[in-house]
């Protein structure tokens, strides 16, 4: 919220203007993905693939691409979705992912993270076997200020595009299909609120997605607030 003031309002106190690029400067630091050991393709089995899902969501908040530890990841598998629960912590996500059947056939996904309709959802209309929903702060700040475009049916980010919508039965699962489909896009981002990530192949590419994402928007972001208030 302070970050979305500043590029709005530009700096009201003293000092500031030099806090920020600290902030920037020494806070800020570049997102390594490279030293997380993901298997090439995503496993076949349940297990691995539970390994697989819980090192992939402890990358996830050690590299600050979450609010906190909260979060919700999905990876398709023998035509079983398998989810993270409802508040689970994706740094111990190994015994918090529920088993989805895609033929509804189970109540399985009654614990299942609020976000299923939209995982399911977006599998679905792209053919991706992994959804990756993180709260990255840079695209969330960016999302108010999102570059509209008559020719567009989304608001776009650098290529972007920007969906509103609320969790569950909220919109996204609408909305998220919708852009993921005709901007042929693997990263969305949600108004307010994150970023939704898809990979065919494995969880090494659907981080790199996320942290590319979280990138691009804080160059974005501070080459406009330098544009607007030479800081």
């Amino acid at each position: 919220k302070y970050f979305e003031d500043l590029l709005s309002t530009g700096p009201l106190l003293p000092e500031e203007e030099h806090a920020v690029r600290q902030y920037k400067d020494v806070y800020l630091k570049p997102l390594d993905v490279t030293h997380y050991s993901f298997s090439p393709l995503l496993p076949i089995t349940p297990q691995a693939l539970l390994d697989e899902m819980s090192l992939l969501g402890r990358a996830t908040v050690e590299l600050g691409l979450v609010d906190s530890f909260f979060g919700n990841i999905s990876c398709l598998l023998n035509k079983t979705l398998y989810i993270s629960q409802t508040s689970a912590r994706l740094d111990e996500l190994s015994s918090q992912v529920d088993s989805v059947p895609f033929d509804k056939v189970s109540t399985t996904g009654i614990t299942a993270s609020s976000e299923l309709p939209a995982h399911r959802a977006v599998v679905l209309a792209t053919g991706c076997r992994i959804v990756l929903h993180g709260h990255p702060r840079f695209p969330v700040i960016m999302s108010f200020f999102a570059d509209s475009d008559t020719n567009k049916a989304f608001d776009l980010i650098d290529s972007i595009p920007v969906v509103g919508g609320e969790g569950g039965v909220g919109g996204l699962a609408e909305n998220l299909p919708k852009a993921f489909c005709q901007i042929d896009t693997e990263a969305v981002i949600v108004r307010g609120h994150g970023v939704f990530v898809v990979s065919t192949t494995g969880c090494s590419e659907a981080l790199a997605c996320l942290a590319d994402v979280e990138q691009r928007c804080r160059d974005i972001y501070f080459t406009r607030l330098r544009e607007r208030y030479q800081i």
